[in-house]
């Protein structure tokens, strides 16, 4: 099962600088589900590809798993698998550290994003 990933990603078209004690500002997806969405390595490539399909640049913050284990559940989606999800904050002490990916192409995410085994570990 997923749970034994050591990092997971946060995927976004934006986001705020933030320091330690800053909590990051949720998306709509994320306030109507009452979690916040996060991937891991594997799911990155297909949440790219289903929510972000039409975006030129994306931004990642990559999360050591141990860090928010005790406000994280993992949980089966509809039809994707099991994904993990953050009930309560994400800090700015929570987020390793980020990557902006810029493609001129939207449809080619999911090669892009598949060959970076240095950032999605």
């Amino acid at each position: 099962m997923a749970e034994n990933q050591q990092f997971v990603y946060k995927i976004g078209t934006v986001f705020p600088h933030l320091k330690a004690a800053d909590i990051l500002p949720i998306s709509d997806l994320d306030k109507n589900d009452g979690f916040i969405h996060l991937s891991t390595r594997e799911q990155v490539p297909g949440t790219v590809g289903r929510f972000f399909k039409q975006d030129t640049q994306i931004t990642l913050l990559k999360i050591r798993t141990s860090d928010i284990a005790a406000k994280t559940r993992w949980e089966e989606s509809k039809s994707h698998g099991v994904f993990p999800h953050i009930y309560g904050d994400l800090l700015g002490s929570d987020i390793l550290e980020s990557k902006t990916y810029r493609i001129e192409d939207p449809g080619n995410w999911e090669a892009l994003l598949s060959a970076d085994t240095t950032f999605l570990e």
